[in-house]
């Protein structure tokens, strides 16, 4: 049972990423979980307190709106938070961390990872927070509590709208 539970949620190689197998989906939870827990906190202070303060003396449809909006900008955090921004993986001997260096540019393709033992592909990078390379870096995002990459760039511009 022990097993299973690791296999279930566990850190993802020596990264500050943590994988939660829920059925066949993967969860990825990056290392500042606690700002997401913040944003979505602050989503629904704003727009509950709109609903509930405002809107109600306005009309049913701004108060229909209200809980729209709240709704559709939580489920837009949670997709963008807990998806895989495009992680690279990492050589099974590296041996992991932030690096030795930050890097200002991304990738071109023949960069040599130290941290992760890989040859970065090109537009990655490697993140000093989340200590992972991700493919298609745009940049660490406290706020989703992980990089913004190739492979959640979309949610992110959808949390955004």
């Amino acid at each position: 049972a022990k097993a299973a539970a690791e296999r279930r949620f566990g850190r993802l190689g020596k990264s500050r990423i943590f994988v939660l197998r829920v059925g066949d989906r993967k969860l990825f939870i990056g290392p500042h979980w606690y700002c997401t827990l913040i944003m979505l906190a602050a989503i629904l202070g704003v727009g509950l307190t709109y609903t509930w303060q405002v809107a109600v003396d306005i009309h049913i449809l701004h108060v229909s709106a209200g809980y729209a909006v709240t709704i559709w900008s939580s489920y837009a955090l949670f997709c963008c938070a807990l998806s895989d921004p495009g992680i690279v993986p990492a050589q099974p001997n590296a041996p992991g961390g932030a690096g030795k260096s930050w890097q200002e540019r991304v990738s071109t393709g023949k960069r040599v990872c130290g941290p992760c033992g890989i040859i970065q592909p090109p537009g990655g990078m490697h993140c000093e927070y989340c200590h992972v390379c991700v493919r298609g870096w745009d940049h660490h995002c406290p706020w989703m509590s992980k990089c913004i990459g190739e492979d959640n760039l979309g949610f992110f511009y959808r949390f955004l709208q």
